[in-house]
């Protein structure tokens, strides 16, 4: 089932705009974006850049926390 077949199936059927029967989703689908908008590449990930590269951003946001002087508030 493709991106086009579920957007065709939603606006088509009925049995889409509610979520068991309680749940109206028709504001949900009015806003939702369409595929060409949210399709993304497959990009694969190295987990050991992926770790790299989380690791280096916590460190450098908890050494800004530390230097920050007590109750002030950190700005990005």
């Amino acid at each position: 089932m493709t991106f086009r077949d579920l957007d065709n199936d939603l606006m088509k059927y009925a049995a889409f705009q509610t979520l068991d029967g309680e749940i109206d989703l028709k504001l949900l689908t009015k806003v939702l974006a369409p595929e060409h908008e949210v399709r993304e590449d497959d990009i694969s990930w190295d987990w050991d850049h992926l770790y790299t590269e989380v690791s280096s951003e916590l460190l450098t946001e908890w050494d800004l926390l530390r230097e920050e002087p007590v109750g002030q508030p950190v700005h990005p």
